[in-house]
């Protein structure tokens, strides 16, 4: 396990706790969702900013009820993205925030693999993925990198400290991405 893996396990980890001895949270309210995956997998967009979420799914036959808790949540502007899996496919059924009671607004996914599928799978893009994060790491230690769940597939974010300018240099990215996914693409 990296360095970065172990932060992040252990960041979780202290989540988890402080989520358990802090309480359940408050409800938040759903503000959009897309749908993806043939109907099993949503985004949802929801009316926190850098919270923890729990969500509860509730298949009710002729629609799907979801009950989202945060805790943690701060009083900056924005909102946070969460995945969800469901039991069953939406299959234009209704979505309901139980936290209101109202459907839920639910778009298609607008997300794309942009890989060729017939050479290669997901677990073949995954694995190209977590090269790409060491690479990232490995070619410049300024740069923290880490694999992150997007609605269809997972994806890398990174960050790195401005320079007494503000700029941030990273050739590292395009060079790892070279290497790593773009063989991947048709």
């Amino acid at each position: 396990m990296t360095g970065l893996h172990r932060r992040m396990f252990c960041l979780l980890l202290m989540s988890a706790i402080m989520i358990s001895a802090c309480g359940s949270g408050s409800t938040a309210e759903v503000a959009s969702a897309e749908v993806s995956d043939g109907g099993f997998r949503l985004r949802l967009l929801v009316n926190t900013c850098n919270a923890s979420h729990a969500t509860t799914v509730t298949d009710a036959g002729d629609h799907v009820e979801l009950e989202v808790t945060a805790t943690g949540d701060t009083p900056n502007d924005c909102q946070d993205s969460i995945i969800v899996v469901l039991p069953a496919r939406l299959d234009g059924r209704d979505l309901i925030d139980r936290s209101t009671g109202d459907p839920i607004a639910v778009s298609p996914s607008s997300d794309y693999w942009p890989y060729d599928r017939d050479r290669f799978s997901l677990a073949d893009y995954a694995a190209a993925l977590a090269e790409m994060v060491v690479c990232i790491e490995s070619r410049d230690p300024q740069i923290e990198a880490w694999i992150t769940e997007r609605l269809n597939w997972p994806t890398y974010k990174w960050y790195k400290e401005p320079d007494e300018r503000g700029n941030t240099s990273a050739p590292a990215i395009s060079d790892c991405a070279e290497e790593h996914l773009h063989p991947l693409r048709g």
